[in-house]
């Protein structure tokens, strides 16, 4: 059953070093979403003052968008902060969306996958994969794959991910 989690997928960037400035890295599936302008976007979803591990959600002409920030180390240097964002309906729940994706920042992190090449190329799959409800497969630099189990952490947490609209039936006198 694929509902629409995330709209667009988006991964942004503040690099560690001196003068550096977001940027946006990747956005799936277009790049930007013509309804919000790109430097519009950069402030949506890496924010001026954003902490590594906290969430941040904005809202820009009737759309939200939620990213999670963190780091990515570098040897010799500082950190770089970036975000992983999505654009996202009113009828997603924040709160469960939040889990899945520190989980699967967890996942990646814990799985030596968590770097520039593997978020840049791999946001397609994370985006389907939140969309999909089904397993995300990441390949290694050495060829490997890793497997993160979307459908079990549903299960296991009890997400649901979206709110069920209840419609109503019959008329009214």
């Amino acid at each position: 059953m694929l509902e629409i989690i995330a709209k667009s997928s988006l991964f942004s960037a503040l690099k560690g070093s001196v003068g550096s400035n977001p940027q946006i890295v990747r956005v799936f599936p277009q790049d930007p979403p013509p309804s919000i302008p790109k430097k519009k976007l950069i402030e949506l979803s890496l924010p001026h003052g954003i902490e590594p591990g906290s969430f941040v959600v904005n809202k820009y002409k009737g759309k939200r968008v939620v990213a999670y920030a963190f780091e990515l180390e570098r040897k010799g240097e500082r950190n770089d902060l970036v975000s992983l964002g999505f654009l996202i309906d009113d009828d997603v729940i924040l709160d469960e969306l939040k889990v899945l994706v520190e989980e699967l920042v967890n996942f990646l992190k814990k799985n030596d996958l968590l770097n520039y090449e593997i978020l840049q190329t791999q946001l397609p799959t994370i985006s389907e994969g939140l969309n999909s409800r089904e397993p995300m497969v990441f390949k290694t630099s050495e060829g490997s794959k890793r497997v993160f189990e979307t459908p079990e952490i549903i299960k296991n947490r009890k997400l649901k991910l979206k709110r069920v609209s209840r419609k109503s039936r019959g008329g009214f006198l």
